[in-house]
């Protein structure tokens, strides 16, 4: 197939676009917290970030709505030993497949909670000294808690764009998210080519042309984070 990455210099073009959308304030998350805390914003998106795999739960109920009316299903402390609060929040978020994995992973995840970080998603950061490879590191340790490594990646993006931590070291280590939308953009913009043309949307998400598509998006994806880095620091100096 003859991958060839940022063939032509295409990531310098699309890092001055995103600079030009990033400079009017219009990169944002579209979430709506509705005033929540901090600390109640974090475990909404801790244990909504897990399941997130096949569903949209953007297109669904505002989880946040849902954490005011059943915040019981996400009290770590409660939800470990609870399988009917796991079985509310998938019923929400219309998670019906695999469930055999989907519930492991909310009962694992709320005691790495309780006996690590003392029943606080919010004292991730902190405890691991707003270090993002320290916090991907604890999140993925293990496949029981649910967190992929792009999972953990977009729960981190998430923390930061909504405001909610502040990291202190490696913070240009966060990966773009790699997923048939950033495919689509890279394939469509040119960063990643191929000898023979391909559409993330048939791509089979089980073969070993999906798994090298998506190793070469993140690392295409990463040179235009390393582009847009070198124009907002000549942007800062020249400020």
């Amino acid at each position: 197939m003859s991958p060839k990455v940022n063939p032509n210099g295409e990531c310098l073009a699309v890092a001055k676009v995103l600079e030009s959308i990033y400079k009017s304030n219009t990169i944002k998350v579209q979430l709506d917290t509705l005033d929540l805390t901090k600390e109640e914003i974090t475990k909404v998106r801790f244990f909504t970030a897990i399941q997130d795999f096949n569903i949209d739960v953007h297109a669904r109920s505002n989880p946040f709505e849902f954490y005011k009316r059943h915040p019981d299903c996400f009290k770590p402390k409660k939800v470990k030993d609870n399988d009917l609060l796991v079985d509310e929040l998938l019923n929400f978020l219309g998670a019906q497949s695999q469930r055999d994995k989907r519930k492991p992973w909310m009962l694992n995840s709320a005691k790495l909670l309780v006996e690590k970080y003392d029943s606080s998603a919010y004292k991730i950061n902190e405890i691991h000294n707003g270090d993002v490879i320290e916090i991907v590191k604890a999140l993925t340790a293990e496949e029981r808690y649910g967190f992929s490594n792009k999972k953990a990646h977009m729960f981190l993006r998430d923390m930061a764009d909504l405001g909610v931590w502040k990291y202190k070291r490696n913070i240009e280590k966060l990966d773009v998210m790699s997923d048939k939308n950033t495919m689509r953009v890279a394939l469509r913009t040119g960063i990643l080519q191929f000898r023979i043309p391909l559409l993330a949307s048939f791509l089979d998400v089980f073969c070993y042309q999906y798994s090298m598509v998506d190793r070469l998006n993140r690392e295409v994806w990463r040179r235009g984070w390393e582009e847009w880095g070198k124009i907002m620091s000549i942007r800062s100096w020249k400020i």
